[in-house]
């Protein structure tokens, strides 16, 4: 639910279920950093980040916990707060980690749903608590820590 649609704002608009997915708080900020920072994208988003693309991911941890939870950009804000927003109606939300699982569910479900397209292919295989310091690590728990309690990700996972 990073953007929004026009059809949301028309009162026909009624889905009969909806449904989403979350993402490790501290995976989607160690992703954000390869993918919108190292491709130079992140200067153009909300918050205009100030940082190089060469910009270690201590930098970039620091910079975004620097900011305030309720403004950050959402690619890298809290999914906490997007669950809250007013154009967010999901009845069911599962775990980004086991999509091709709950997908399949979901599938079975609703006939209708097609098969998920392709893997992500963005990720290079290394996974994010090997990538972040511990310092890093700690301070984004501590910036990430409603999603860690109200998603149900632990710090370590």
């Amino acid at each position: 639910n990073i953007h929004t649609h026009d059809h949301w704002e028309q009162e026909e608009y009624n889905p009969k279920f909806c449904f989403t997915f979350v993402r490790h708080p501290i995976d989607r900020c160690v992703s954000a950093w390869r993918e919108k920072l190292k491709k130079d994208l992140a200067k153009r988003l909300k918050g205009a980040c100030p940082l190089r693309p060469d910009a270690s991911l201590d930098a970039w941890v620091d910079w975004v916990t620097s900011q305030d939870p309720a403004q950050v950009d959402r690619h890298w804000g809290l999914q906490s707060q997007i669950l809250k927003d007013k154009h967010t109606v999901a009845q069911w939300v599962g775990r980004f980690e086991l999509l091709a699982y709950y997908w399949d569910v979901l599938r079975l479900r609703y006939p209708g749903l097609k098969p998920l397209p392709k893997l992500n292919s963005t990720n290079p295989g290394i996974p994010w608590y090997e990538e972040i310091s511990p310092r890093a690590r700690a301070k984004a728990a501590r910036f990430y820590a409603p999603d860690l309690h109200r998603i149900g990700y632990g710090y370590e996972e």
